[in-house]
């Protein structure tokens, strides 16, 4: 859909069907990666696995292409784009009814500038969690809360420098309980935006010693996305409505302009 008056929504080609998976945008193309499916029929015992799968959608040509799969399947994971690099952070591999889930100690890097795409291991992040979100700040990558293998909820913000190869502390995301779980975080105009399900937005700068809240969502939705409209708002995608379901509706936030 453009983001115009009277827009509608247009079908695309589709993919497979995929929940828990990364979704992100480079250089007029969409990258879809990992995530997890369902191996059992309807009324059968749940058997859920993740995939490795990774493509790209390129809207000039309309058609999904087949990228260099992940080293493992992942889902509950999230990536971002900082500069010609995808980063992939946290998740976990469901390995279906009869295993107990994996969990990634691992983060990885693919260099879409190579003609040769491949993915490479970064250094080891000093922590497991699965529904995190990530996020570029001050050409780092931020990895921002999530739930950890002993079932806590995570406020934490870990840090990557690709300059350095080294992790981080930045300041803790406000909040308490489940507010960790199944965030949203977007990078615009030099600063990093996370909502939460308490539908809270948060706002960091890079030397900023603390979060600043600058807006409010119109419900309590985690496991969304976020992106920047022209007009400098946020624009919600999708994800669901804490203990209602999955949401359909999108809607800008405006955010409150920080002050120097």
């Amino acid at each position: 859909m453009k983001l115009v008056a009277g827009a509608e929504w247009e079908a695309l080609p589709s993919g497979p069907r995929l929940q828990g998976l990364a979704l992100l945008a480079h250089d007029g193309k969409l990258y879809r990666i990992g995530g997890f499916t369902t191996h059992n029929r309807e009324g059968e015992d749940e058997d859920l696995r993740s995939v490795a799968d990774v493509a790209r959608f390129d809207p000039s040509k309309n058609e999904w292409e087949a990228l260099p799969p992940l080293p493992t399947p992942r889902s509950s994971l999230d990536a971002v784009v900082l500069g010609d690099r995808i980063y992939v952070v946290g998740g976990w591999q469901l390995r279906g009814k009869d295993d107990e889930p994996q969990w990634h100690p691992s983060a990885y890097v693919l260099d879409l500038s190579r003609a040769e795409l491949a993915w490479e291991e970064l250094p080891q992040p000093p922590f497991q969690r699965r529904a995190l979100s990530v996020g570029v700040l001050d050409g780092k990558v931020y990895a921002i809360g999530g739930i950890m293998p002993d079932g806590d909820i995570s406020m934490d913000v870990d840090v990557y420098d690709p300059q350095s190869g080294e992790w981080s502390k930045a300041a803790t995301l406000p909040g308490e309980g489940v507010e960790g779980f199944g965030t949203s975080a977007f990078a615009a105009n030099g600063k990093l935006y996370v909502s939460n399900v308490a539908a809270k937005v948060f706002c960091l700068e890079a030397g900023q010693e603390a979060w600043e809240e600058v807006g409010q969502l119109k419900e309590k939705r985690l496991f969304h996305r976020m992106v920047t409209t022209a007009d400098e708002q946020l624009l919600v995608v999708g994800g669901a409505e804490w203990m209602k379901g999955k949401a359909n509706t999108v809607y800008t936030v405006p955010v409150a302009a920080h002050e120097e």
